[in-house]
């Protein structure tokens, strides 16, 4: 797929806007599905693939969130529900990683990290609640420094913007996944980008600095599908796959090899922990940017 096309068929699908804020009620969990743990043990095998994400959950049931190792891609478990539904990893700690329903309800759920079981339910409105500091929060806007914040979005130009004078400091050409899907971190944000002339065919993923909008590295779009979020030195990309990137170069530290053949359950979205990525699952088309 061409350059413009490629973007516009990824950027187009769009995001519902993504609700901040769910108090948690205690709940028994819904299924869950994991690999079988070492004998003697409590600790599963490492499987740096696991299921297709179709193959995740019983008959009738869909994922909701799946765990892998953030070093080295391994499968750890997927916690399954009975709505097709669309999902968001929301933000995630050591103990529990939290992930919105986003239908008319916007329901909240709290999730334990170690095994996949729900152990809370609530409004979304309600959210941070029980999140506490230090967590790791899904981006809906542009990234910062102290002194420049970015701006941009699927129809705006992305800029630096001088945070005392209010002016451009730089541009670049660069989208984000959707209008309020960002990755971003202390110094870089991560966005799809091509050429403009089109003399040169194809999109890349690219970082930019914050603070002076130079190029730090380029990674061909093909594979990459787009960029979700960024924390802990990584930066997670998904359509079809997970590939976790290095933020520091860009290099391929590990991916999942699904099946394209089905276009969901679809990945949608990501945090992590110290040692954990949290992947969000979607069953149904998003309604815009």
């Amino acid at each position: 797929m061409g350059d413009v096309a490629r973007r516009r068929r990824f950027a187009r699908a769009g995001a519902r806007g993504v609700a901040v804020l769910a108090g948690a009620v205690l709940l028994a969990g819904c299924p869950i599905k994991t690999v079988d743990p070492v004998p003697g043990t409590d600790v599963p095998p490492v499987d740096v693939q696991g299921p297709a994400p179709a193959d995740m959950c019983p008959a009738g049931q869909y994922p909701v969130v799946a765990a892998y190792g953030l070093a080295d891609g391994a499968f750890r478990w997927v916690t399954c529900d009975t709505g097709p539904d669309m999902y968001v990893s929301t933000a995630a700690s050591a103990d529990h990683v939290w992930v919105e329903r986003l239908d008319v309800e916007r329901e909240m759920l709290r999730i334990d990290v170690r095994s996949g079981e729900i152990v809370g339910r609530g409004a979304a409105a309600n959210y941070p609640g029980d999140v506490p500091d230090g967590a790791d929060v899904r981006r809906t806007s542009p990234p910062s420094t102290a002194s420049v914040f970015v701006r941009g979005g699927q129809d705006d130009p992305l800029q630096g913007i001088d945070k005392q004078t209010g002016e451009a400091v730089w541009a670049a050409v660069g989208v984000p996944a959707y209008d309020d899907v960002w990755a971003g971190d202390d110094e870089a944000v991560y966005v799809v980008s091509w050429d403009m002339t089109g003399q040169t065919p194809g999109s890349w993923m690219v970082a930019y600095a914050i603070e002076t909008g130079e190029e730090r590295w380029k990674a061909d779009l093909d594979e990459l599908g787009l960029p979700w979020h960024a924390a802990n030195g990584r930066l997670f990309t998904m359509w079809s796959d997970l590939n976790v990137l290095d933020t520091a170069d860009g290099s391929l530290l590990w991916s999942t090899s699904y099946d394209r053949s089905s276009d969901y359950p679809r990945l949608f979205g990501a945090v992590t922990n110290a040692d954990t990525v949290f992947v969000s699952f979607t069953m149904v088309p998003s309604g815009g940017d």
